[in-house]
């Protein structure tokens, strides 16, 4: 009998779709149009495969790789990348509505009368429900090709991320493929033209990714309005090149697989690495070492007078996920301090205590300004002496 699937450890080789079989009723039945087009696609493909090779499928990607691995691909991470095209798909038509809604604000502002009440609340609220009128994901479709977005998959390996993004996500203008190793650079070079993908789409290259994003800097450079960083261990050593190769209002999606270093299981280099020390007894560790990532890029972008806006960050497995907005505000920079706190954390009790690391110099008269005073530490709770639960 004909198997729909063969699964080997945690890799699962697609052969052929899944198929409804019945012995009562002839097998067409439950086979759509494009279900079969599907199959007698699919094997077209496996008839190409070369010998020594394994056919991978995943969303709407296909691609070979050496059945001994050499090239890193990791099964585990599909979820990753799964979820990277929803929030990079999301983020392109947030883009557009931002756009819109700008240039909105300067139409109406221009078309009011003298004597209407034109002030900032009132033309973006006005601005906003026109927005909110449009099919957003339809108006992205209709988009000319250069407003689209230009990606970098900084450590591509086989380049699987970036086929499937250049497939999957709609208002896409370029990406680039780039991988260190030579290897892989071929091996995405071969997938990229297995799946039928322009060259004007899809660029791949070798280089140092640290390099790429450097470069990006220089004036005159463009830069991408997206940054993908999936290293195999922490992306710390990337992201003072990133934070600055990314674009006004760019998107970072940042992934650590570093989780027992980011916990405390490992401490030899957490605190090298991201500037602050998690404490393995408490029940919120994956959230402070999401917290500790965030942490890095935003001092990262603090230091080119960037601030960065937290949008999505997950722990699935053994590796945490944060998506990052990196904007051109100042103030964004000068405000860092207030979001530093230091955790005391209970040794007798999961009672823990967050001491700020400043305040504003005048909080009390609501007024605004750059000054900050030292927090002075208060007694703590004296559930963390007495080890009760707080």
């Amino acid at each position: 009998m004909l198997r729909s699937s063969e699964v080997h450890g945690s890799v699962r080789r697609r052969i052929l779709p899944p198929l409804l079989l019945s012995r009562a009723r002839p097998l067409m039945i439950f086979l759509p149009s494009r279900t079969f087009a599907g199959w007698l696609r699919t094997l077209r493909t496996m008839a190409s495969v070369p010998e020594g090779f394994q056919l991978i499928e995943e969303g709407s990607a296909r691609m070979t790789a050496p059945e001994a691995n050499e090239v890193f691909y990791n099964p585990v991470q599909v979820y990753n990348r799964d979820l990277s095209i929803a929030v990079i798909q999301t983020f392109a038509e947030r883009r557009l509505r931002e756009t819109f809604v700008k240039d909105e604000i300067k139409r109406l502002r221009k078309d009011a009368p003298k004597d209407a009440a034109t002030d900032k609340p009132w033309l973006t609220a006005h601005a906003e429900d026109n927005a909110n009128k449009i099919d957003w994901p339809q108006r992205l479709r209709e988009a000319p090709k250069e407003s689209g977005l230009r990606i970098l998959d900084a450590l591509a390996a086989s380049g699987l991320r970036s086929i499937r993004y250049a497939k999957e996500i709609v208002g896409i203008r370029e990406i680039v493929v780039n991988d260190l190793s030579s290897s892989a650079v071929e091996l995405a070079k071969t997938n990229v033209g297995y799946n039928g993908l322009p060259h004007d789409l899809v660029k791949v290259q070798q280089g140092d990714a640290m390099d790429v994003m450097y470069q990006a800097r220089r004036e005159g450079a463009e830069k991408f309005d997206v940054i993908d960083l999936d290293p195999y261990g922490t992306a710390a050593p990337f992201l003072d090149a990133a934070v600055q190769a990314v674009s006004n209002g760019g998107l970072l999606c940042v992934t650590c697989t570093d989780l027992r270093s980011l916990i405390g299981i490992e401490y030899g280099s957490t605190y090298g690495r991201y500037r602050g020390m998690p404490s393995r007894s408490s029940k919120y560790v994956h959230e402070m070492a999401v917290r500790l990532v965030l942490q890095a890029i935003d001092d990262s972008a603090a230091r080119y007078r960037r601030g960065m806006e937290p949008l999505l960050s997950v722990v699935p497995a053994f590796y945490l996920r944060v998506f990052v907005r990196i904007w051109d505000r100042p103030q964004m920079a000068v405000d860092a301090p207030l979001r530093r706190a230091m955790v005391l954390q209970s040794g007798l009790s999961p009672s823990f205590w967050i001491q700020p690391l400043v305040k504003r110099a005048n909080e009390k008269t609501g007024k605004y300004n750059s000054a900050f005073l030292v927090n002075t530490a208060p007694p703590p709770p004296a559930e963390m002496e007495t080890g009760a639960e707080a």
